[in-house]
């Protein structure tokens, strides 16, 4: 069990930061607050995580990082996959296709409110 590296959580809070955008000043904290809270919640339950789950967090984040969001969707459907018993699939490929469409989905919604967001700005 370890907690995940500084080096992830700065990662996730810039990713964080480009994805949030608040207005006025706020803007200008959220990064540092995004940092704080990450690792608040690191010191306090980071024991709990298992290696390998941190091992899958920073791959997927360095995908994202990347944009390489295929592989970033493939490893999060996989994690989710072996987190999650899923009745009738659970163990399959079927499985994580499941979680794939399902990534893709919330994906998609995502993207739709960002670029509405930004024709808005």
């Amino acid at each position: 069990m370890a907690k995940i590296s500084n080096e992830t959580i700065k990662k996730l809070a810039d990713l964080l930061d480009k994805i949030v955008i608040l207005k006025g000043w706020a803007e200008k904290f959220d990064g540092i607050a995004f940092k704080v809270v990450l690792n608040f919640i690191n010191n306090r339950f980071g024991d709990k995580i298992p290696d390998n789950l941190n091992t899958a967090i920073d791959g997927i984040v360095d995908s994202v990082e990347k944009e390489d969001y295929k592989a970033a969707e493939t490893q999060f459907a996989e994690l989710m996959a072996q987190l999650i018993k899923t009745p009738l699939i659970d163990g399959t490929e079927e499985e994580v296709e499941a979680y794939k469409t399902i990534i893709a989905g919330i994906d998609g919604l995502v993207r739709s409110f960002l670029e509405k967001r930004e024709k808005e700005s």
